[in-house]
């Protein structure tokens, strides 16, 4: 692919066609986009659905999306990427807890399918202006110039500074001759004309002005938080249009390390539901790290393993309906002796009945790192689904499965660092994860939901592992 897609130099901007569920808002936006110089007609959804015009589309919900919805949408969306006017959706987020995921899978499902959502009308309008004014960058890396003194420096000093009391990362370069490899550069309109980019690079110049200053005719961004937000998803669009759009191919031999016959005498072991261990040996199968564990009959067989495994090391009942640590499942934690793992052995299999043959999992002591929640579903319309979720999380995070390398990647990044100066996260380690896992459940039909309730993501080279598990079978 083109490192810019669609660059619009001396020339009219695209003409925008709006698909806005109300009219109040609708009127809002036309204006809006008139006094950055766009125009365009107004669609009903049935005529944006059925058909879209050859031109920039771009639809407002004051609902959030459901996944019937998704599913309708999605074959427009594919049509307007593959003619490189992607659909530019504002939705509303959910409020409702229980339809939290299922709208973070109605989201995934559009964007994977070449759509570009946002929930800030701010970066929405922006967005617009970007697509039908600017251009497309060819990806994500977006760099900052902005010389001292200018009003854009000191919006991305502010901004960095609330990035790094968050724990995250930034950037910001104050001359061209310092950027590194960049497929769009964010510079000041009055500093547009006298900061050349080098002529090696290909970088999408795009010009950014403040709230308050007089926008002319030649089109530009307005504001850097829109401005960063609407770049960064338009790069994110052209990323996953040279990969492909929906869920990843079936595995090919060799695409990944799988030992389908551990993971088939596993699977015949299991009738409805499997507890955690038997779900971590058919993770293991794929690859996907989980903790060293095993299981116990007796308190000395308990003591044993955990010699072996080295203390110290937690215990937990064993069984395909013990629930999940998140739904209240008892860990003996931090256990140092021997005599540790005989009182914990009773007070976890206290009130069990004989014939039940209660047994106990032994595992090491997982490591310390951030804590996600993986689940791995069929949805309704949309299909498999991987979802996550972080404490902190407004709205969870989704991907089709199996996933693509770009969405593995993307779901990886809403973990970040605990506090200002930690660690970060080892990402790469937790998409690895997220991939194997993924294929795992797109490669056998009768696993309906793969449940991950506890990932532990250490420290960058330190992995993630895979703490607490269980899945369901059709």
């Amino acid at each position: 692919m083109a490192r810019v897609l669609a660059q619009v130099k001396g020339q009219p901007p695209l003409e925008v066609a709006r698909a806005v569920d109300d009219d109040p808002l609708d009127q809002v936006v036309a204006e809006i986009l008139r006094v950055r110089g766009i125009s365009g007609p107004r669609l009903t959804m049935d005529q944006l659905e059925t058909q879209g015009p050859p031109m920039l589309c771009a639809m407002a919900r004051a609902q959030p999306l459901s996944l019937e919805l998704a599913a309708e949408l999605a074959p427009l969306c594919s049509r307007a990427a593959a003619r490189e006017r992607p659909l530019v959706m504002l939705v509303s987020l959910s409020s409702s807890d229980h339809e939290r995921q299922d709208h973070a899978a109605a989201r995934a499902y559009l964007r994977s399918h070449g759509a570009i959502l946002h929930d800030d009308p701010d970066a929405w309008i922006e967005n617009l202006v970007l697509l039908a004014g600017v251009g497309v960058p060819a990806g994500r890396r977006i760099a900052l110039v902005a010389p001292p003194g200018t009003w854009l420096a000191a919006s991305a000093a502010a901004l960095a500074a609330e990035m790094s009391a968050a724990g995250r990362s930034h950037i910001l370069y104050d001359g061209v001759d310092r950027i590194g490899p960049a497929d769009a550069v964010l510079i000041e309109r009055s500093e547009l004309a006298r900061t050349p980019l080098p002529a090696s690079s290909q970088a999408l110049m795009v010009p950014v002005v403040g709230r308050a200053e007089s926008l002319g005719d030649q089109p530009a961004l307005v504001g850097l938080r829109a401005a960063l937000t609407a770049t960064r998803a338009t790069g994110g669009f052209a990323e996953r249009r040279a990969t492909g759009f929906g869920p990843a191919p079936a595995l090919q031999p060799g695409d990944l390390k799988v030992d389908r016959e551990r993971l088939s005498r596993q699977l015949q072991k299991v009738r409805k539901r499997a507890g955690d261990h038997e779900t971590k040996v058919m993770l293991s199968a794929f690859g996907v790290p989980v903790t060293r564990q095993a299981v116990a009959t007796t308190p000395s067989a308990a003591t044993r393993l955990a010699k072996r495994a080295g203390f110290p090391v937690e215990l937990k009942l064993w069984g395909p309906d013990v629930p999940g640590e998140r739904d209240g499942c008892a860990v003996e934690r931090d256990i140092q002796t021997a005599a540790e793992v005989r009182r914990a052995y009773a007070k976890l299999t206290e009130g069990t009945s004989v014939d039940a043959s209660p047994a106990v999992i032994v595992r090491e002591q997982p490591m310390t790192g951030r804590e996600a929640r993986v689940i791995i579903a069929r949805k309704p319309a949309v299909g498999l689904t991987v979802v996550i979720e972080v404490d902190g999380l407004a709205l969870p995070a989704a991907a089709p499965a199996p996933l693509r390398r770009i969405d593995a990647d993307e779901l990886a990044q809403v973990v970040e660092a605990s506090r200002a100066g930690d660690a970060e996260p080892d990402r790469a380690a937790l998409a690895d994860l997220l991939l194997r896992a993924s294929h795992l459940i797109a490669s056998e039909p009768r696993i309906a939901v793969l449940e991950m309730g506890r990932i532990l993501v250490g420290p960058r080279g330190q992995g993630a592992v895979v703490v607490d598990a269980r899945l369901e079978l059709t």
